[in-house]
């Protein structure tokens, strides 16, 4: 079938409004955060229901046209980028929160919602999402369950994948699975609900998730500290966990960082430590930190609209950063949590080799280490000499036991390098799992190695 015609044939089986065809429209679907990389599908199919995402998959599966799920497009890997055209699946329509089981606190959603939209649907039950994204006003939580990101507050809450109970996957062919259960453990068979999970859209597409939540916390503080060296970063938090305390978030972020978007450094680094519980828990554990570092004047934020300011300061740094130059590199490094320290200070020794600005942030509770390289992609040169530098770092990651990506996935640029990472065993059997699942290459084709 020509290609024109099988887009006419889509439009009249989903509706011409669901369907996008025009060159500037397409535009919109060609790329992600990553830079450099554009790829116009042949057409967007923009489904708002199961039922819709079934008609579509089946007809492409029929056409063996490829299908690139996709959520907001907020990835910086280039996971959804349609390499080899085909069907952009787009669940942006696909917003509704289906379930709220307070008492179980459960809630089942489709895949488009954002994760604050999520969250304000939840908060007058008593409850929350933890899993917390960097851009969680706008990525989408099946992007979230996909890539298997987990953000900032994973160091108390733990990842994604200690909340998905269950998800609805359409398969390449269009047949439905369902995989998990409401049951908030399970040790019936395989786990394939797992195997989903960080699938990165290669093996069929969420259209409805359950999701185990938390009941929010009554209170929240931050404690703040400006640390004379990196290296007592790494013993704040180690200091932190021995006393007993967990905190619900730990962010290191280095002076150099701060310096290059124009913020006040005191010292080599800034931590923010977050304490979330009762509100007898979160002043009772605030003033231990007070006490037990003492030497270096932490400073206890308490009002709620002081607190909120610390966290939009905070996010406001890496937002600074992907600003500063057109086309920048977004990492997400993950080292055993005592390394963090001596990671970052490698990062910045690396790239000042290479000349390449490069702003560095930590989970640092958890050890995963966010790096944005700042470059102009028509700065042929540098762009070479950043792909060396990213390479070297992968590399000592890797020596100190870490991974090469902690919570964006592989996608599309990261796996060149997963070679480092990963021996040809993994990617046999990798492979023969998509073929199980996908036997004709069409979901995401080009992705992950496979």
């Amino acid at each position: 079938m020509e290609e024109k015609e099988w887009v006419k044939e889509l439009s009249e089986i989903l509706g011409e409004e669901k369907v996008i065809a025009s060159p500037s429209g397409l535009c919109c679907y060609a790329a992600d955060f990553f830079p450099r990389t554009w790829h116009l599908p042949d057409c967007v199919a923009l489904p708002s229901s199961h039922e819709e995402v079934v008609k579509i998959v089946k007809f492409a599966y029929k056409h063996r046209i490829p299908m690139i799920p996709r959520g907001s497009g907020t990835s910086v890997t280039g996971g959804p980028v349609p390499i080899r055209g085909g069907i952009v699946i787009s669940l942006e329509n696909m917003r509704e929160v289906l379930e709220i089981d307070a008492e179980s606190r459960i809630v089942v959603t489709q895949p488009g919602i954002s994760w604050e939209e999520l969250n304000r649907a939840l908060k007058p039950y008593g409850l929350f999402y933890p899993s917390t994204p960097g851009s969680g006003r706008v990525s989408s939580v099946g992007g979230n369950v996909a890539s298997g990101g987990s953000g900032m507050r994973t160091v108390k809450y733990g990842t994604v994948r200690n909340y998905v109970l269950g998800l609805r996957v359409v398969l390449p062919n269009g047949e439905e699975l369902r995989v998990g259960t409401r049951a908030h453990k399970s040790s019936c068979g395989y786990d394939l609900k797992d195997l989903f999970i960080g699938s990165e859209g290669t093996l069929g597409i969420f259209t409805e998730i359950t999701l185990r939540t938390c009941v929010l916390p009554e209170a929240a503080a931050v404690v703040l500290f400006d640390l004379p060296e990196l290296e007592k970063a790494g013993e704040v938090v180690w200091g932190i966990f021995r006393s007993g305390i967990v905190p619900a978030a730990l962010e290191l972020t280095t002076a150099r960082t701060l310096e290059l978007v124009g913020e006040e450094a005191r010292g080599e680094a800034s931590l923010v430590v977050e304490l979330d519980g009762t509100k007898e828990a979160v002043r009772a554990e605030a003033e231990r930190i007070l006490m037990l570092f003492r030497e270096l004047k932490p400073r206890l934020v308490e009002d709620e609209g002081e607190r909120q300011k610390v966290w939009g300061r905070q996010a406001e740094i890496y937002f600074k950063l992907v600003r500063l130059k057109s086309s920048p590199i977004a990492e997400d490094l993950g080292v055993p949590p005592a390394k963090v320290p001596f990671m970052l200070r490698r990062i910045h020794h690396i790239f000042d080799r290479y000349d390449i600005p490069v702003g560095v942030l930590s989970h640092a509770g958890d050890g995963t280490i966010h790096c944005v390289i700042v470059l102009d992609e028509r700065e042929e040169e540098k762009w070479e000499k950043a792909r060396r530098a990213r390479e070297e770092v992968y590399r000592e990651v890797l020596a100190l036991g870490g991974t090469i990506t902690a919570e964006h996935g592989l996608g599309l640029h990261r796996s060149p390098f997963a070679h480092l990472q990963l021996d040809e065993r993994f990617f046999s059997l990798s492979r023969e799992i998509k073929r199980i699942f996908d036997p004709h290459n069409l979901m995401n084709p080009g992705k992950m190695r496979l």
